[in-house]
């Protein structure tokens, strides 16, 4: 069966599908602990910064990586697609 790309598009549009870029995941994720931390760990830091008065900053130790992320995926309307891949950015030979 071959079909025009619009009428692709159109299937998709039906089925509730929307253009989405996909986030990237480590594999080394461990869902349970990062779960843990965001419900208990994180209320309490936020709780203590705003009864200092401070401001929590979110850093990363550099903004390179070698494992591109592009391009857009289908999926339905709200669920974000995931790609998952090694955390690990460069690899010595």
């Amino acid at each position: 069966m071959r079909l025009s790309l619009s009428a692709v598009g159109n299937y998709l549009k039906s089925w509730g599908f929307t253009a989405q870029r996909p986030i990237r995941r480590a594999t080394e994720r461990r869902e349970a602990e990062v779960q843990r931390w965001v419900e208990y760990d994180y209320p309490v830091i936020a709780k203590r910064a705003k009864a200092e008065k401070a401001e929590i900053q979110w850093a990363d130790e550099t903004g390179l990586s070698n494992q591109a992320n592009y391009g857009k995926s289908f999926a339905p309307k709200g669920r974000t697609p995931i790609i998952p891949r090694p955390a690990a950015r460069f690899r010595s030979r």
